[in-house]
C-alpha cells in the first residue's frame, strides 16, 4: 500500500468530517471512562458501510454477521 498524499488525506478529512468529530468525542469519553465500546462500534460501522464487510480482529476474527448482531 502506498502512502497517501497530503491532498488525499485532506480529501478524506473533508468527506468524513462529521464522522471524525464523533470519533473524537467517543475517544475522549473512552479515555475518561475506560469504556471503548462506542469507539469500536463507530469504527466498525463505518468500515462496514464503506466495504460491506469487516476487518479481522484477534485470533478468532469478527465476521460481517457478528457485526450485524452488534448493531441489532
Amino acid at each position: 500500500m502506498t502512502k497517501p498524499t497530503p491532498e488525499q488525506i485532506q480529501a478524506v478529512k473533508d468527506e468524513h468530517e462529521a464522522w471524525l468529530n464523533d470519533l473524537e468525542g467517543y475517544a475522549i469519553e473512552a479515555i475518561a471512562t475506560g469504556n471503548w465500546d462506542k469507539v469500536s462500534a463507530h469504527i466498525f460501522d463505518l468500515h462496514y458501510e464503506l466495504n460491506g464487510a469487516c476487518i479481522d480482529i484477534g485470533d478468532d476474527g469478527i465476521s460481517a454477521a457478528s457485526i450485524q448482531q452488534i448493531f441489532e
